[in-house]
């Protein structure tokens, strides 16, 4: 799969002159980075045991307070040994990077991974297909809550880039919106034209089982126009397998 994220840093020699990696971060902090790293492969082995090291983001977002619970034993280690203050540099690393990406355009860590939810499994009660549908639709259809950063924040270029880049990798839209907390309608605003360049965006596939939701949706009252937003479909495929497709059989 191609890769498009942009390089880390510019290009040209005058401005990558002002972040000298070596000389002001690795000179500076060799034994601290070290110890940075040793949390990194301690969050691997927890949240993604068995896979190559990689952040995945959306496990354990909560930087700002994980700080500060971290900051009240700084200076002591914890259970396995690991001083609490290294955990408190990773938390303040894993904040600035995230900010600088949503707020300065910078391209997504190349480690980084957006950890997707395994969808809840449902399971239809006799005499309950309207209930269950309703449910279906509040929780697909509903704004998803904003962090605080995001809050009145238009999407930047890099952000935007990002959107595209995990439709192309295979999420689905409300997928994205969960994930960088942003509404669902926005990510449509920001994506609109990808499926056009990137192939494995492409909107999913209308399955037995897509179908069969479409319709449950169709009889809650829904619009076409939200039962697409919400299930990552064009309005054309929720008219014809909700209602058309529907009147013919």
């Amino acid at each position: 799969m191609a890769d498009y994220r942009e390089n880390a840093f510019p290009e040209d020699d005058a401005t990558r002159g002002r972040f000298p990696m070596a000389d002001g971060l690795l000179d500076y902090f060799p034994n601290a980075l070290a110890a940075v790293a040793e949390v990194s492969k301690i969050g691997n082995d927890k949240h993604n045991p068995g896979e190559p090291m990689h952040h995945a983001r959306g496990k354990s977002m909560d930087h700002r307070n994980k700080i500060m619970r971290h900051l009240c034993d700084a200076g002591g280690v914890d259970a396995g040994g690991v001083r609490h203050s290294a955990y408190v540099a990773w938390r303040a690393l894993a904040l600035l990077q995230e900010e600088l990406e949503a707020q300065e355009g910078a391209p997504m860590a190349r480690a980084a991974r957006i950890a997707m939810a395994e969808p809840p499994a449902t399971r239809s009660k006799p005499g309950a297909a309207a209930q269950a549908a309703k449910a279906v639709a509040s929780s697909l259809c509903d704004e998803v809550p904003r962090p605080a950063i995001m809050k009145g924040m238009p999407v930047t270029k890099g952000e935007a880039r990002r959107m595209r880049q995990m439709l192309d990798e295979g999420m689905t839209r409300p997928e994205i919106a969960k994930a960088l907390g942003r509404h669902l309608r926005t990510v449509h605003n920001n994506t609109r034209h990808a499926p056009l360049r990137y192939g494995k965006g492409a909107r999913r596939e209308v399955t037995a089982e897509v179908r069969e939701q479409i319709r449950k949706l169709v009889d809650t009252g829904l619009s076409d126009t939200k039962i697409a937003e919400a299930l990552d479909l064009s309005r054309s495929s929720v008219y014809y397998h909700g209602r058309g497709n529907r009147a013919a059989e």
